[in-house]
């Protein structure tokens, strides 16, 4: 598994990817310190079976000590988003190609609220938290419908094929790992299976986009 350590700048993603990791990375209290991602590996630990079987350990991955195993675990720190990312804002384009290749989110916040939205120093207490809850939300979001609207003409054309609109949506979601079985589930779910693409609205394509979002990062 591939976690993606996001949030705005300047709020410890870095701090945590050096914790976990044990790997020198850049650190500073200014945005955008972190451009290039830092990749590496963490361990979860978990009580191992060996000593109920009275052998010795030998994983293919990871280590045991004392009946201990050590399970690694890829993480990826990204660069900062902030909002408007799916537009362009900040490094926003680059977080979220990079975003892709993980398999779930830890979201950083600053829950002093002591950074504002764009991660800049503010007095403490005087930046709500959960706007940036939120906003990652939005951005997900956007960035899953601006997906779907650079293929949305070419989905009706296909359509009109007699191609299943699960067919249709998972060939244009396969490079973010989502399954048919999930895009078949959330047609399901917002009674989209069968309704003709061309009579979608915007209100249901971004429906089926948030389903979307929370698919990938659940």
């Amino acid at each position: 598994m591939l976690i993606g350590l996001v949030g705005k700048p300047s709020v410890g993603k870095s701090t945590f990817f050096q914790a976990i990791t044990s790997i020198p990375v850049a650190r500073a209290d200014y945005p955008f310190t972190t451009i290039e991602p830092n990749h590496g590996v963490g361990y979860v630990e978990i009580e191992c079976v060996d000593k109920e079987f009275g052998v010795k350990c030998n994983p293919r991955t990871g280590f045991c000590i004392n009946s201990r195993r050590f399970v690694p675990v890829e993480i990826l720190d990204v660069a900062g988003l902030v909002p408007g990312a799916h537009e362009g804002k900040g490094l926003g384009n680059k977080f979220l190609d990079d975003l892709r290749k993980a398999d779930v989110l830890i979201h950083i916040v600053d829950a002093s609220g002591s950074t504002n939205e764009v991660g800049e120093k503010v007095p403490v207490g005087s930046y709500d938290p959960l706007n940036d809850v939120l906003f990652l939300e939005e951005e997900l979001n956007h960035w899953i419908k601006g997906i779907l609207n650079g293929n949305w003409q070419k989905l009706i054309r296909e359509s009109g094929m007699n191609k299943k609109n699960e067919d249709l949506f998972t060939n244009v979601f396969s490079g973010l790992g989502l399954s048919r079985f999930v895009i078949q589930k959330t047609l399901n779910s917002l009674e989209l299976v069968e309704k003709k693409l061309s009579e979608w609205s915007e209100e249901e394509q971004f429906s089926f986009c948030k389903k979307i979002d929370c698919c990938l990062f659940s």
